[in-house]
């Protein structure tokens, strides 16, 4: 591994200043994948409960089977959240204590806020995309189905101006939400070769059928480490780009190379 000089700082102070720590040092960094990935496991002993009370005799849910099946769909989701989040925090604390940890620095408020606000008008964008074919699709279906009824129409009409109104609500709400939760995070940035920990939020790409796409250096909209890495979910392949606000005079050069090896 490369010695990213230029990544440290002579400050230990994270408010005045950028520092690249040793490897056994480890970062005062909170690890929430692992507290959802207790939530998780203790959710999904409770099901399991839950589905294991119909069987027995004498308790007020003897005989509830539909309640059963509900119960064991809700523990297996759980356990299956609960070991995917368990491994991201494994991943995380890798960063965290040092292990597999290539640069960390932390964002000033100015670049949290010139963050958030990046974040936010890419967000609001593609939202307003997703509404406008949704709410597309949405008159086309809902439009069909009432040329074809005799009667329910109005009810009908209510349901899709309904089913609009809800998807306008969360595409403007969500974006604002998150710009909030970005111009509040913990400032932390933690790089590693498969995974990044920015600002309160891991990403990752180590994964069957993911990887990194691009990684570089770039000036806008503020001089940041560019990082693209694909996955493969049930929409198929996405990509997510992320732009990470980087101290003033810093050569990324070497840890590009590193990300890319």
């Amino acid at each position: 591994m490369e010695n990213f000089k230029d990544l440290r700082d002579i400050s230990d102070d994270f408010d005045n200043g950028y520092q690249f720590p040793p490897a056994n040092h480890r970062l005062s960094v909170n690890n929430h994948q692992r507290s959802i990935a207790i939530w998780s496991r203790f959710l999904a002993v409770l099901f399991a409960v839950f589905f294991l009370l119909p069987f027995l005799k004498n308790n007020f849910l003897t005989g509830q089977w539909a309640l059963a099946f509900v119960a064991l769909f809700l523990a297996v989701s759980a356990l299956v959240v609960g070991y995917i989040f368990g491994k991201r925090a494994d991943k995380l604390d890798s960063l965290i204590s040092g292990q597999n940890l290539l640069a960390q620095w932390k964002l000033s408020g100015e670049q949290k806020q010139k963050y958030a606000d990046s974040l936010f008008e890419r967000e609001r964008a593609r939202n307003k995309l997703q509404m406008w074919v949704v709410s597309v699709l949405l008159v086309i279906i809902f439009g069909f189905v009432m040329v074809l009824m005799d009667e329910g129409r109005l009810l009908m009409l209510g349901m899709m101006i309904s089913l609009i109104v809800l998807v306008g609500f969360f595409a403007w709400v969500m974006p604002q939400y998150y710009r909030n939760k970005n111009a509040s995070g913990d400032g932390h940035v933690l790089v590693g070769k498969k995974f990044v920990y920015v600002n309160g939020y891991f990403h990752n790409w180590d994964f069957p059928l993911s990887g990194i796409r691009e990684v570089k250096y770039v000036q806008k909209p503020f001089a940041g480490l560019y990082i693209a890495y694909y996955y493969t979910d049930r929409t198929f392949k996405n990509t997510e780009e992320l732009v990470i606000p980087i101290p003033e005079s810093v050569d990324l050069d070497p840890l590009i190379r590193e990300i890319k090896r």
